[in-house]
């Protein structure tokens, strides 16, 4: 009888149910907590997609409202020195009263 005779007649040590279910009991909790990560990394990077697209909009929104209230102060400047020039009594360096 040669060596690998005698190594493929010997019967494989019987399973251990308790460790065997163990075992698979301790891969399903890991495959579960990998199936969990992965959703958290999905709904990570989705936000993180959210929160760039936000950032772009109020950037875009600030420099609209920074426009916006150039404008304004431009405009009110104007109007000032408009009713400067027409109201004496609005401007007192102009005002023949002062």
């Amino acid at each position: 009888m040669s060596t690998w005779d005698v190594i493929l007649s010997t019967p494989a040590p019987a399973a251990n149910p308790k460790l065997v279910r163990r075992k698979v009991a301790s891969a399903d909790k890991a495959r579960v907590r990998l199936s969990e990560n992965l959703k958290l990394a999905s709904y990570a990077w989705t936000l993180e997609k959210e929160v760039r697209q936000l950032r772009k909009e109020l950037a875009a929104a600030h420099e609209q409202t920074r426009k916006l209230a150039s404008g304004m102060l431009e405009s009110a400047q104007h109007a000032s020195a408009a009713l400067a020039v027409e109201d004496p009594v609005y401007c007192p360096s102009k005002s023949p009263y002062y």
